[in-house]
């Protein structure tokens, strides 16, 4: 089938890419006239597995033509009791680090070059349904469905806040030296946290930064200030505030989906939303692929559910706190605790692992049919009863992502204890068995 992206950011180039690998084409239409927002950013090892697979090409070759610098896992700093952490990938996999400008230009060149994608500078106004509903026209071009990347949508209406709040607002930089070579870091600081990101080949070596807070309990008189605290008060930055949602619907209708910004955004913990970018870009080839009203209901609920675990992701690493008592981390920290409570009744001591056991899925009633523009939602998502459509049931302990060692690993480092103390303390627990 023949897709078309709107978008050429990241997300838009990740969810160009799972429609390549699923032997399908894709063209991009993309504004020439809109600002691009360079940032930092870092990836999971499933992106490094994705370019492999569409572009053929390693991470090595990446890092040797300067475009990214090696990613190992997070590198955790005053989170929790204090201290220091590292959280690696499972398995020894490896990620990336990338400055998105020069990794966009880079990528796309790649995907025209080799598998002959075709990037339109023209805007996008919508689609036009073809009389015998066998397709969609765009600009003029025929196409078979579209995936609207095209970045942050201004009407609020078609989204819903999320159950924890965290940072809405960051204050970008550069700093010219790095803590870790091969990690990300997360420094806990008193309004929120700050991400640095480490290019030993730019520059003799730099990292860049976002200093993250939120602007309701954190003024920016006050984050500008401890940022100059932090680095010296001629530091420069630049500035960026969003409203952490998500949409109702991923699937808005037989013809069109949502990804990237358009989709939703959360934070920039752990890199969770480009893992989920595409993660969801496989649910709506999934639905391309079948077209039915059935497929319809499925994605859309799976996305529901995605978003809640997203954000139990989130409580895994806020419900402990950090080393400063202030209102940021206070509010963080019990909201995290109860979200976690919903899901897994306890969330700081031993009866967290007790409870860590396989949840009892119930599937919704799929018999009557939907309309395909009707806004299907879902909201039954107490604990207990998370919709997992086709009633089948996870053998694995999974919080947003993060299976039992990745648990294991973040409660250990968050409380400063060794990891054969730990097993010591909770050996023989049911979950055991699921560390890999």
């Amino acid at each position: 089938m023949k897709i078309a992206i709107i978008g050429k950011g990241t997300s838009a180039l990740v969810c160009s890419m799972i429609f390549l690998r699923r032997g399908h084409q894709t063209e991009h239409f993309y504004d020439p006239e809109r600002p691009f927002l360079r940032v930092g950013e870092s990836t999971t090892p499933h992106i490094s597995c994705l370019m492999r697979d569409v572009l053929g090409m390693c991470i090595g070759t990446f890092v040797d033509d300067g475009i990214v610098s090696y990613k190992n896992g997070v590198h955790f700093v005053g989170w929790g009791k204090g201290g220091e952490f590292t959280h690696p990938f499972n398995s020894n996999h490896t990620a990336f680090h990338l400055d998105n400008q020069r990794w966009n230009e880079y990528v796309i060149e790649l995907l025209e070059k080799k598998r002959g994608v075709v990037f339109h500078p023209e805007k996008y106004n919508g689609y036009k349904e073809a009389g015998d509903g066998s397709h969609i026209i765009i600009n003029g071009k025929q196409y078979d469905f579209v995936v609207n990347c095209s970045g942050w949508n201004e009407d609020d209406s078609q989204y819903d806040e999320p159950l924890m709040p965290t940072v809405n607002a960051a204050l970008l930089h550069h700093i010219p030296e790095m803590k870790e070579y091969h990690h990300t870091v997360h420094l806990a600081t008193p309004h929120g946290w700050q991400f640095q990101l480490p290019f030993p080949e730019l520059n003799g070596g730099e990292s860049h930064c976002g200093y993250l807070y939120n602007d309701t309990e954190t003024t920016d008189e006050e984050a500008i200030a401890e940022l100059k605290r932090m680095y010296g008060e001629d530091k420069e930055f630049k500035q960026i505030k969003w409203k952490p949602r998500y949409a109702k619907q991923m699937v808005v209708s037989r013809w069109e989906a949502l990804n990237g910004n358009r989709l939703f955004f959360l934070e920039p913990l752990q890199a969770l939303s480009l893992d989920y970018y595409k993660l969801l870009s496989e649910d709506i080839c999934d639905f391309v692929e079948r077209r039915d009203y059935t497929a319809f209901v499925r994605a859309n609920h799976r996305f529901r559910q995605e978003m809640l675990d997203y954000q139990y992701a989130l409580s895994l690493h806020y419900q402990f706190g950090s080393t400063y008592d202030t209102p940021f981390w206070n509010r963080v920290t019990s909201i995290a605790k109860n979200n976690l409570k919903r899901h897994v009744v306890a969330c700081d001591d031993a009866q967290f692992f007790d409870a860590m056991q396989l949840d009892t899925q119930t599937s919704d009633d799929l018999t009557t049919p939907y309309q395909w523009k009707e806004q299907v939602r879902h909201e039954d998502f107490t604990a207990g009863n998370r919709p997992n459509i086709g009633n089948t049931v996870s053998n694995e302990c999974v919080i947003g992502g993060f299976n039992y060692f990745d648990i294991k690993t973040l409660y250990c480092g968050f409380n400063q204890i060794r990891f054969l103390d730990f097993e010591e303390k909770y050996d023989g627990l049911p979950c055991n068995s699921q560390q890999n």
